[in-house]
């Protein structure tokens, strides 16, 4: 069963990166317990891994009978933690997070994808609605504070010019915000703050 989820995940990462799984348990009549996940990039031999000492899962039984799927989540890697609630509804998607000193490395690969490296920690919370194909409909709040925020090296034309690594956030120094708001398929930015590190801007 646990090799089986491994090739699962992997497949719905798009088989970009190799999924282990320490151990595997179940919790109540419909959730998981993973212990020791670790998630590499395929082909990229310097990248870290991305690891997570436990992620528990729990699948709505009523959800999936009446044809939705959502997944209440807790995430856990060092001290950090991030769990909320995420699900598929009738046309759209629905995302409920909070997150407490979340290492932001462990959702790295995605920034990687983007070709941006991203180290810091995260507080905060994201609660979304989302409908692509009605975007009218999508509504949210995001609002986030980074004590610490580095992006990594970024590379512009194919190498032909190179932004270097730059500190947004610093540890002891006032925290970096983002407030977004979407209503009605309008995202209205409330707040940017960089404070503490290479960059002041509000």
């Amino acid at each position: 069963v646990r090799n089986r989820l491994s090739l699962e995940i992997e497949r719905k990462l798009g088989g970009d990166y190799a999924v282990s799984i320490g151990s595997l348990s179940p919790s109540s009549l419909s959730g998981v317990v993973l212990k020791d996940v670790e998630i590499r990039p395929r082909g990229v031999p310097e990248a870290l891994p991305i690891k997570l000492s436990k992620m528990k899962l729990d699948f709505g039984l009523f959800s999936l009978l009446s044809g939705h799927w959502e997944v209440d989540y807790d995430l856990r890697a060092g001290k950090g933690r991030a769990d909320g609630t995420f699900s598929w509804k009738k046309g759209g998607i629905v995302l409920d997070l909070k997150m407490k000193s979340f290492d932001l490395s462990v959702a790295g690969f995605l920034a990687q994808k983007a070709g941006v490296a991203v180290n810091g920690v995260m507080n905060g919370t994201v609660a979304m609605e989302l409908y692509p194909e009605d975007p009218l409909r999508n509504t949210g709040q995001i609002s986030i504070e980074m004590p610490d925020l580095t992006l990594g090296e970024v590379n512009l034309g194919e190498g032909a010019l190179t932004v270097p690594s730059i500190r947004l956030a610093q540890v002891g120094g006032p925290a970096s915000r983002i407030e977004i708001l979407i209503n009605r398929g309008n995202l209205e930015v409330k707040q940017v703050q960089f404070a503490g590190g290479d960059l002041d801007l509000n």
